[in-house]
This record gives structure tokens, sequence and C-alpha cells, in this order.
């Protein structure tokens, strides 16, 4: 049985840089899709790539229910 150390992050022992690291990842990455500038307006904004942003948002709150579950569980 794995027990978590501090600075450890679940079971999987990513430390807490990595977990900041990957979450502004993804916020900066939703940033850039939203933003209403004119290149992401020519490609996000097209109804053909509507999935991009559909699957950026979809990955994005999977990885917020992962880390809270992890969060409940480990401390």
């Amino acid at each position: 049985m794995f027990t978590p150390k501090p600075g450890d992050f679940g079971e999987l022992g990513i430390n807490n840089k990595e977990k900041w690291l990957s979450i502004i990842i993804f916020q900066i990455l939703y940033f850039i899709i939203n933003s209403p500038s004119y290149f992401t307006n020519l490609f996000f904004r097209n109804p053909m790539f509507q999935w991009v942003e559909n699957v950026f948002v979809l990955l994005f709150s999977i990885k917020v229910v992962y880390f809270s579950y992890i969060y409940k569980n480990v401390y």
C-alpha cells in the first residue's frame, strides 16, 4: 500500500509543482481558444473546428474532477 509523503499528490506521486503547471497550461490553452483574436476566430470559431474547443473543455473538466477526487481521498 502506497502512503503519500508530504509534497506528493495522490497515488501517482504527482508533486505540487507538476500539478500547478498542468493546471496553468490548461488555463492558458483555454484562454487562447476563447480569446477574441482574428486567428482564433478564423480557426476555432469555425463550426468545423468547434469540436476542438469541446475536447479542451472536456479534458479540463476531467482534470479538475480527477484532482478533486485525489484531494478528497488523500487529504
